[in-house]
């Protein structure tokens, strides 16, 4: 792990310093110690374009600490009344992403409602012809075949459609897939989707580097 990687962990290891501060009424120190943080954000980028440290760890951590840092500092400052609720409720859900089923109730009404919705497709369960899944009760409502798992996950994702559980064809939109951890071989699905999708063409991106705002 790099030095960029390090600055990023410091970061995280200050929060909780940080709102300690806040809630035992020091704003000085928890001034000093935001500002801290707030520097490290601009050494890790600085140092990983500099030495060309770039790594998926970085890129996962960075804005995994900014995140922290941002909402737990909105949420404390609003707990301690220093913050009127609605700012922090504002500032704290313009970067959130709700994921739901793809073409379902929620998706669609959490649209309507103006919400950031990243729409959901499962590479390892069957569905039904209303895009329902099928319930786990029930035989092969589970995709325990990686290849099968990854050929779904490839459909939904370049052709935006689904083979149902009856065999009927059907459309839907997704923009993540998700593999369940307690399906039986999990690890193995999700490494052939992964590498089903490259092979497909299809890049593979955060959520936060692409999808539009609400």
């Amino acid at each position: 792990m790099g030095l960029a990687n390090w600055l990023t962990v410091l970061r995280i290891l200050l929060i909780p310093v940080f709102i300690s501060l806040l809630v035992y009424r020091k704003p000085g120190p928890a001034l000093v110690v935001f500002v801290a943080a707030a520097l490290t954000d601009l050494l890790d980028g600085y140092v990983a374009r500099r030495h060309g440290l770039s790594s998926r760890l970085g890129a996962f951590l960075d804005p995994m600490a900014d995140k922290l840092l941002l909402v737990s500092s909105f949420v404390t400052l609003t707990w301690l009344k220093a913050l009127p609720f609605w700012i922090a409720a504002v500032v704290i859900s313009r970067d959130l992403i709700l994921m739901a089923l793809g073409s379902g109730t929620y998706d669609r009404l959490a649209r309507k409602m103006g919400v950031r919705v990243a729409s959901e497709g499962f590479a390892d369960r069957a569905y039904n012809v209303d895009l329902t899944l099928v319930s786990r009760k029930l035989p092969g409502s589970l995709i325990t075949d990686p290849q099968k798992a990854a050929a779904q996950a490839v459909k939904m994702a370049m052709e935006s459609k689904v083979r149902t559980i009856d065999g009927v064809e059907i459309d839907i939109s997704v923009q993540t897939i998700c593999c369940h951890g307690d399906t039986p071989g999990a690890q193995n699905i999700v490494r052939a989707v992964r590498e089903a999708l490259d092979r497909a063409g299809c890049q593979v991106k955060p959520l936060r580097d692409w999808l539009p705002k609400a």
